[in-house]
């Protein structure tokens, strides 16, 4: 084998493994992603947490904060049984991000760190409050 084929052969050899790594470390094939799973609504959710409208989700300033509250407390309930890298979160999280934007988002990521840091006092009034909703 001359001098040219071994350059290039070694040149492959680095392309494939540095592409198992991607595939390997990303789940491209299956592994990763939601799985398939799709999240439902807490009991007693408000719907609008679900719809969002073609002017990018605005809503009326009572069915927002019933909204964020609803991702808030599902956040909540959840972050007893699952991980933030759990198919539920991920979901959860977009879910709510997508209907209300950054709101939503933070809302979520709130009542997952209440439970996690056992501090519901107040719950999502008190979230509320915090960020002078």
């Amino acid at each position: 084998m001359g001098q040219v084929e071994r350059v290039f052969g070694v040149f492959l050899l680095i392309i494939m493994l540095g592409a198992g790594a991607y595939v390997a470390f990303n789940g491209v094939f299956g592994g990763g992603g939601g799985g398939g799973q799709v999240s439902t609504p807490a009991k007693g959710a408000s719907s609008a947490v679900l719809s969002s409208s073609a002017d990018g989700g605005a809503l009326s300033s009572m069915a927002s904060k019933d909204a964020i509250c609803s991702c808030y407390d599902e956040a909540y309930k959840l972050a007893v049984k699952a991980e933030t890298t759990s198919p539920g979160y991920a979901a959860g999280f977009q879910r709510c991000r997508g209907a209300l934007g950054v709101d939503g988002g933070a809302a979520w990521t709130a009542g997952w760190e209440a439970r996690k840091d056992s501090a519901r006092v107040g719950g999502c009034k008190r979230y509320l409050k915090s960020i002078n909703y």
